[in-house]
């Protein structure tokens, strides 16, 4: 079991150095983070997943009816 977790950590770490390499040659050749998040936001609807939790916890009595409906 220490071996697959050593192995989890390594391929973490290896998946955040790549994600900062490509980060930074984008960066360098010219690339814009707000055009990122578009592209992201555009595919995966992040805005939109955002403003549907903030409007299900503005609403106390969503939460209440949430708990509710749990089997404990």
């Amino acid at each position: 079991m220490r071996k697959g977790w050593k192995f989890v950590g390594i391929l973490f770490v290896v998946v955040l150095f790549l994600g900062v390499v490509f980060l930074g040659v984008g960066f360098l050749t010219g690339g814009d983070a707000e055009r990122i998040f578009q592209v992201a936001d555009a595919s995966l609807s992040i805005t939109d997943s955002f403003n549907n939790y903030q409007e299900f916890f503005e609403d106390p009595q969503n939460f209440e009816n949430l708990l509710q409906g749990l089997p404990f």
